[in-house]
């Protein structure tokens, strides 16, 4: 596999005398069992533990209120779209474009290329999400559904296929994703067409000749990442509301 990944494809006849080899004397020297484990899963209890544990227990403690926001999310996310950690967030490497993911942090030195950009942002932004509402006529508010574009799974560079999922409002808010991606949406000031507050939210109805009615971002935050670190200004002062300029 190392050897393919550097390299390239294996010739045939190479491939059968690995095969032999490892079949024939790695199973033999070592007492390799032809079996396959199951991998651990986790189930609605679990799920409901993990969160419990994340909103009740004293003994965990963030930077800032808005982590506890993100982290929440986070592990909703990946519940219900069975998606690794790594698909949402994205940890660059230059110290430039490290300092460009924290909330309340100065910009990088340099501009960045067209091709740094797009490696740096790998991961879940704005551009990703979608809230858009359903008409609910006999309610006193039109229902709020999410749609989660994750385009970065993995293996997305050999084959790029985004994968969809649609969230929306439980009764539980413990399980109720769209809530917090709102509550993360304000704290970004990230909300256009003046919607400032979640009264303006909530009052908007979908006409009846409409199926739904999106909550469009604005323009300048299509392109930052939902979850980011707080900066050292974040911390110090746990203003952790200002988007990535």
């Amino acid at each position: 596999m190392m050897y393919e990944k550097s390299v390239g494809t294996l010739d045939a006849e190479i491939y059968q005398v690995l095969h032999l080899w490892i079949e024939h004397n790695l199973y033999i020297l070592y007492n390799l069992v032809r079996k396959r484990r199951l991998k651990p899963v986790l189930c609605f209890d679990d799920v409901f533990r993990v969160l419990r544990t994340h909103w009740g227990s004293p003994s965990v403690k963030y930077p800032s209120k808005r982590q506890r926001l993100n982290v929440a999310l986070m592990q909703q996310l990946s519940f219900f779209t069975a998606t690794r950690p790594a698909t949402l967030t994205h940890k660059p490497i230059n110290p430039d474009r490290l300092a460009n993911h924290y909330i309340g942090q100065e910009a990088p030195s340099h501009s960045l290329s067209q091709s740094e950009q797009q490696k740096d942002f790998e991961t879940l932004t704005y551009r990703d999400v979608s809230l858009f509402t359903l008409p609910n006529p006999e309610g006193p508010k039109d229902l709020i559904a999410m749609e989660i574009t994750l385009r970065y799974t993995k293996g997305w560079e050999k084959n790029p296929n985004p994968k969809k999922f649609i969230l929306y409002e439980v009764d539980n808010l413990m399980f109720d994703a769209t809530v917090l991606m709102i509550a993360i949406g304000f704290l970004d000031d990230a909300f256009k067409d003046k919607i400032n507050s979640v009264q303006d939210l909530y009052s908007i109805r979908t006409t009846p000749n409409r199926g739904s009615l999106n909550l469009a971002w604005k323009d300048s935050i299509l392109d930052v990442p939902v979850f980011r670190h707080p900066g050292s200004d974040c911390l110090r002062t746990g203003a952790c509301v200002q988007p990535i300029r």
